[in-house]
């Protein structure tokens, strides 16, 4: 996770480029940032996930979210114990 937050993230880079529009997840389509590690993965595709504190870029070949209800704090505990 890096910056932007939510209060800065019309300093992003992909701002402009439609990151505006997204909520929480979204996927960046002709994407030119992972140019370089396109070659090792060239399935993966570029989704960006906006949070409060922060921005998370991902490169991966498919991504899965599952939402647990709680605090992040109570949410992060009932994963890592296998209750969600």
């Amino acid at each position: 996770m890096a910056p932007p937050n939510d209060e800065s993230r019309y300093a992003h880079r992909l701002y402009e480029q439609g990151l505006r529009e997204v909520l929480s997840l979204g996927e960046v389509k002709e994407s030119t940032c992972f140019t370089a590690a396109m070659v090792f993965a060239p399935a993966a595709r570029h989704y960006i996930v906006v949070l409060k504190e922060g921005t998370v870029e991902v490169l991966a070949d498919e991504l899965s979210v599952e939402r647990i209800p709680g605090s992040p704090h109570d949410a992060a505990s009932a994963r890592l114990t296998g209750l969600a």
